[in-house]
């Protein structure tokens, strides 16, 4: 969805023009805004991930884990490898690839890890709460 509706990139380029953010360490103005609005956004999960984590049994802090390895995962190619080819170019068609393939397979693997436990009986989840 965020691909698909660029809210980062958008969100981005308020940051700029609303705060006159300047160009950094080779990332443009607008990356450091994207890049700002990724910390937010995967704040914003990690918050709740932390919360459920903190609360849950010894069966869901092991599902918290697994999801917390995902997300890092996916925070690998959509937020580091994105900035990175941005700031070596002669990477950038190389490491683009990487980025989008990489982010969209472990997007998936979130979304399937989730769909499996969607299916399994979790009921003894509760158990111990």
């Amino acid at each position: 969805l965020d691909d698909a509706m660029q809210i980062h990139e958008n969100l981005g380029v308020e940051l700029v023009t609303s705060y006159g953010l300047k160009p950094w360490n080779g990332l443009r103005a607008e990356d450091l805004g994207e890049l700002m609005i990724s910390c937010v956004f995967g704040l914003f999960f990690l918050l709740f991930l932390v919360i459920s984590y903190v609360y849950a049994n010894k069966q869901a802090k092991e599902i918290a884990k697994q999801l917390f390895i995902l997300v890092i995962v996916l925070v690998f190619f959509g937020v580091f490898l994105d900035m990175a080819h941005i700031v070596i170019p002669y990477w950038k068609g190389k490491i683009g690839v990487l980025e989008d393939g990489g982010e969209m397979i472990a997007m998936s693997a979130i979304c399937a890890y989730v769909m499996v436990l969607n299916g399994q009986d979790l009921n003894y989840l509760d158990a111990e709460l």
